[in-house]
């Protein structure tokens, strides 16, 4: 069974943030990576990152219309996905999304959100990256 992380939180709450500090620092310790949409550098990207034989995926849209296409995307493209980190919003049609998504590819939803926090962003969304590289790395997905 497949793992989806979903980092969860209203508009402007560092979801993408947090993901692109997670994607550079997956990329910093494991160099074999793709992106199949954007870079790190800008708004909304998609990555694959293979972590320790497995195929790890970040997608950042958590708030995009698009975001069923996306998905679809990632799905259609690779045959095995371990472990998919993405964002939705805290309620409406991304939860919907990312719940029937994970229900037709038997993934297990681990729910998460961002540390919230104007003074200290910065370092929270690197904290919040380190804790989902953790969380993964202690429930032995990677």
């Amino acid at each position: 069974m497949s793992r989806t992380i979903i980092l969860q939180g209203t508009a402007n709450s560092g979801k993408t943030t947090t993901l692109r500090k997670l994607g550079k620092l997956l990329i910093t310790k494991y160099k074999k990576f793709e992106f199949l949409q954007g870079t790190l550098e800008e708004y909304d990207f998609i990555i694959k990152i293979e972590v320790n034989n497995k195929t790890i995926v970040i997608v950042s849209m958590g708030d995009n219309a698009d975001l069923k296409n996306k998905l679809d995307l990632v799905y259609d493209k690779y045959d095995t996905i371990d472990l998919l980190y993405g964002a939705s919003r805290t309620k409406g049609e991304t939860v919907k999304i990312h719940k029937n998504k994970a229900k037709e590819n038997n993934a297990n939803i681990i729910w998460t959100s961002t540390y919230r926090n104007k003074k200290d962003s910065n370092k929270l969304n690197i904290l919040k990256a380190e804790e989902l590289y953790e969380l993964a790395y202690k429930l032995k997905l990677i």
